[in-house]
Formats: C-alpha cells, sequence, structure tokens
C-alpha cells in the first residue's frame, strides 16, 4: 500500500473513499467477509486464480491472500503482472498483457466449470 500509494490510478485517498463505502465502521475492517484471509481455518474456501499487478496498492494483500489460501492447502493460481497498474485488464484492448491475464483467468474459470 505504501509503495504504490500515489501515481498509478488507484491512491490510498482513493481506497480510503471506497472503504467509507462498503463499510459501516472501523471494526468492520477485521471481519472475515472484509478479508476472508482473516479466518482462522481457510481450507474449506474454493479453488482460486489471484492476479495482481505490480503498481497496485493491493498487490501485497493479493499475495498475502494467495499465500494464506495455499498454506491452508487451498489449490491457488496466482501470477502478479510486473509494469501493470490496478484495472489494467481494463486496458485489454490497447495493452497485450492485459488481455493474456484475460486469457489466462478465462481459461481457469473453464477448468473449474468443466470439472463441475
Amino acid at each position: 500500500m505504501k509503495e504504490n500509494s500515489e501515481g498509478y490510478l488507484l491512491s490510498k485517498d482513493l481506497m480510503d473513499w471506497f472503504r467509507l463505502q462498503y463499510l459501516n465502521n472501523k471494526e468492520e475492517e477485521q471481519h472475515p467477509y472484509n478479508a476472508p484471509v482473516l479466518l482462522d481455518d481457510l481450507s474449506s474456501l474454493p479453488s482460486a486464480t489471484i492476479l495482481t499487478a505490480q503498481y497496485d496498492p493491493l498487490r501485497d494483500s493479493g499475495k498475502d491472500y494467495a499465500d494464506a489460501l495455499k498454506n491452508h492447502g487451498v489449490p491457488v493460481t496466482y501470477e502478479n503482472y510486473e509494469t501493470m497498474i490496478h484495472g489494467f485488464l481494463g486496458f485489454h484492448e490497447f495493452v497485450p498483457l492485459a488481455q493474456q491475464a484475460i486469457n489466462k483467468s478465462a481459461a481457469q474459470l473453464r477448468q473449474v466449470f468443466d470439472s463441475i
């Protein structure tokens, strides 16, 4: 959050604004519905694909969540997209790496749906 809090589209101030819109009070920040990583046992959660961007204030939180899931035996596909910012998937028409990330996540979803 500190490293990427300014200058990369999503700022700390904007994150604070979103938090105020989403949560009713400060205590809810520590509720697992807000941050599942806070659960004592993550082993019953479904497999996950987590994509982060190098210049995203949420990057480390995404990595921490992927690591926590993996440590609890949950299958996780994690990838950090170097040189990208928060919301980079929305630039898929102009940024080939964004389209690659969409293709990868779509393939992961197909794999899960095909196994049902």
